[in-house]
């Protein structure tokens, strides 16, 4: 009788069959999670995690008023998102005020928790480089800094985590854990909804249509409960999107199909770390992309061994293709208030695809395309460290420099002075003037962080 042919694993880069190691036996898992590092590196220079603009909105609930119901804007008048916006600040409202810089360590862990969670959810199918790279992506821009550094962007950092979970549990056809993961993200931010469409739809979800559909089933059903709460807390509480954004003349006038090119642009520009105003880097970046994509493209034009794995990724790279699409398109609600981290959340889409592409081309090719994007976060700029009268022009609403130039030595100072007459500050994102929120006092800084001081308030109460 002749023997069995064992079935040959020569062609397949990923060999399915060998045994995937434990997560913490996994080196490629270790090296995703240490994507946080050039992040830290990158922020060098600026106070970490210290409270500005919106957070005293919810310090002031959280500290002084308590946190109350969950279903309320929990501070905010615009949205509905209680992890964030009261467990968050409740949890940790003290530690801001006296340590704030335990609040960025917490940001950089969880994204680097996110981005094993994601090449953890790769690892079955792709090859361990691979996986590394797709899932450092995200962690790779530099407006990811704003997200780690700025207690209020907790929203994003809990969107990414809980969505990363949810995919590694739906990998693993772990539905309760996904579904709990897809509830949480929901609970953060409202365009986890694109989470929620795509989450069945994650390869090796579901063994067959049949289930596919009970799972989207599944989903809708979170979905459309969280949307019935949603509304109703929001018609309750009157929250709306605030007139800056939904009401401005350019709002407006702007058609669906100006609102997403410019969230594509604006996207495209937040993961290659440049802002949204032309810059001299703007032809440099493109050239290098171009680079990277004729490579590709004469590396599958000669190689059957290439096409063919480019074939096997193909699942993945629709995937991660169509992922990218919906979470650009969330952003065309809020033109023309660009804020160059709200790209991270479609970032997770944008590294399995391109990841995917070029490593079928050529593994090295992916490495190389990681070593290019860690470059350009290596040149982003630096904390502001003095205080001008009008911020740098990038585009942006709120960006890293535009942040921590309210962190400057003297904005400081001025916070420090009002906390002591009020207790809550808040600042303005385009200019350095923080105001009593009680209307106790106002005071404005301006000039040399070293060399001015803040001025005696001019208003009182009587």
């Amino acid at each position: 009788m002749p023997k069995p042919i064992a079935p040959s694993h020569s062609a397949s880069p990923e060999r399915a069959s060998a045994p995937l190691p434990a997560a913490w036996r996994d080196p490629w898992t270790w090296w995703a999670a240490a994507s946080a590092i050039p992040l830290a590196l990158a922020m060098r220079g600026a106070p970490w995690g210290e409270p500005v603009a919106e957070d005293f909105d919810f310090l002031h609930r959280a500290l002084l008023q308590g946190m109350g119901t969950l279903l309320d804007g929990g501070g905010s008048q615009a949205f509905w998102r209680p992890i964030p916006h009261q467990l968050y600040y409740a949890g940790l409202g003290p530690t801001l005020v006296s340590h704030p810089w335990i609040a960025t360590v917490l940001h950089l862990v969880l994204l680097a928790l996110g981005a094993a969670l994601v090449t953890r959810a790769l690892r079955p199918s792709w090859p361990g480089p691979l996986a590394m790279c797709a899932g450092a992506f995200a962690l790779g821009a530099e407006s990811t800094r704003t997200i780690a550094g700025w207690p209020t962007q907790f929203v994003d950092v809990g969107l990414f985590v809980a969505s990363a979970l949810a995919v590694h549990a739906a990998s693993r056809r772990r539905w309760p854990l996904a579904l709990g993961a897809l509830t949480a993200a929901l609970l953060c931010k409202e365009v986890a909804v694109v989470t929620a469409v795509l989450l069945p739809f994650v390869p090796g979800a579901a063994r067959d249509t049949r289930e596919r559909l009970r799972r989207i089933m599944t989903t809708g059903v979170v979905v459309l409960v969280w949307g019935a709460v949603s509304l109703g807390v929001r018609t309750h509480a009157g929250l709306e999107l605030p007139r800056r954004i939904a009401g401005s003349d350019e709002a407006l006038s702007a058609t669906l199909l100006d609102r997403l090119a410019w969230a594509t642009h604006g996207s495209a520009k937040a993961l290659a770390s440049l802002p949204l105003a032309p810059s001299p880097d703007d032809r440099k970046v493109a050239g290098v992309a171009l680079a990277f994509a004729l490579i590709a493209l004469v590396v599958f034009a000669r190689s059957a061994a290439a096409r063919e794995r480019l074939v096997r990724l193909r699942a993945w790279i629709a995937w991660g293709l169509v992922w990218t699409a919906l979470a650009t398109a969330t952003l065309a609600p809020i033109f023309p208030s660009w804020q160059p981290n709200r790209a991270q959340y479609a970032s997770l889409g944008t590294g399995v695809a391109s990841v995917a592409v070029l490593g079928a081309a050529h593994p090295a090719l992916a490495l190389a395309f990681t070593g290019a994007r860690l470059a350009a976060l290596a040149r982003a700029p630096r904390a502001a460290s003095t205080v001008t009268a009008e911020p740098p022009e990038t585009g942006a609403f709120m960006d890293w420099p535009r942040l921590t130039r309210r962190r400057t030595p003297l904005c400081r100072r001025v916070r420090s002075w009002c906390s002591r007459t009020c207790r809550t500050v808040w600042s303005t994102p385009s200019a350095p003037t923080m105001r009593c929120r009680c209307g106790i006092g106002t005071a404005r800084c301006a000039g040399r962080a070293s060399t001015r001081s803040p001025r005696t308030p001019t208003h009182r109460r009587p």
